[in-house]
């Protein structure tokens, strides 16, 4: 599957699953990552949060607060993949960012199933897989029972950006359009030409070998 084609599935899906986008009643605040330089927007209403993991960059709250509605976006190094050229980006993320990875993020709760799985998703330039599940989130001193969430992952560059939105399950009805909206406002940096038809090094800059001949007749340079 192409990327755009990728994409179009995945939006295709989401919008099946999440239904249409609410409308915004509510002024928008834009806010962009410092280091990586992703840029999302949120409703002025909703609260910034302490962040949860060591890769969050950017945690919210709905207004809400009995609905544990919550989105949150993480930035994780990864450049395992730089030298594949990115013809191959489908490939990789099926290795790197598919059923695995998730399996490994699902660890860190309790009862998970799974409704919903696309690879060929992705946030932003990149390319991932999303995922839609119903849990129950461990916390220190008790459980929360009966939450459902919206889960993506997008490797580009080397950057995996991974972004979900959840709730109480009985409340995801109620709040899935603000969680598709935000979702679809995070872009990353645009740093690969997708015009490109080739991966070309750039051997002009590389350092020069000198080869002299023991008698000194001679140099060549490589």
């Amino acid at each position: 599957m192409s990327f755009r084609l990728g994409i179009l599935a995945a939006v295709t899906a989401m919008t099946a699953i999440l239904g249409g986008v609410q409308s915004a009643q509510a002024n928008y605040f834009v806010w962009t990552d410092p280091d990586s330089e992703l840029t999302l927007s949120y409703p002025d209403t909703w609260l910034r949060i302490n962040n949860q993991n060591p890769d969050d960059v950017f945690s919210v709250s709905a207004p809400s607060g009995e609905d544990m509605a919550t989105c949150r976006v993480g930035v994780r190094e990864d450049k395992r993949f730089l030298y594949y050229p990115q013809r191959y980006r489908d490939a990789v993320q099926k290795v790197a960012y598919s059923t695995d990875f998730w399996s490994d993020v699902f660890a860190g709760y309790a009862n998970v199933k799974v409704h919903s799985y696309l690879d060929g998703a992705g946030l932003g330039h990149g390319i991932g897989s999303y995922a839609l599940i119903t849990y129950d989130e461990l916390f220190p001193k008790a459980d929360v029972k009966g939450m459902a969430g919206i889960m993506l992952v997008s490797l580009y560059h080397d950057d995996a950006y991974i972004a979900s939105c959840s709730s109480k399950k009985l409340a995801f009805e109620r709040w899935r359009g603000y969680f598709g909206s935000f979702l679809a406002s995070i872009e990353t940096k645009k740093i690969h030409n997708e015009l490109f038809v080739g991966e070309y090094r750039d051997f002009l800059n590389d350092i020069n070998i000198i080869v002299n001949r023991p008698d000194g007749l001679e140099t060549t340079r490589y």
